[in-house]
């Protein structure tokens, strides 16, 4: 499968963003090639839910666009709020 171009994809996408030290790049990367093909089968079974399934997918690209944008200040509070949540 194409695992290591989604990788590759994601680790261009969250670096420099709040995101990048907490998540698991390479389990993500599986994560969405292995989605990718299950709203693929889905879709053949249920194409509302699958094209919300890609929506909510965009929504969240949209919500790592905002986190890339933001400066450097909002970006440590991100950081710290995360930490906070993970119990670092």
């Amino acid at each position: 499968m194409w695992v290591a171009e989604v990788e590759d994809v994601l680790n261009r996408v969250l670096a420099g963003t709040p995101l990048a030290e907490f998540v698991d790049v390479a389990g993500l990367a599986r994560a969405t090639a292995a989605a990718f093909v299950g709203l693929e089968l889905y879709d053949g079974v249920d194409k509302d839910g699958a094209e919300r399934a890609f929506e909510s997918m965009e929504q969240l690209a949209g919500l790592v666009a905002v986190l890339k944008d933001m400066g450097p200040l909002i970006r440590r509070t991100v950081r710290a709020r995360l930490r906070r949540a993970n119990g670092d």
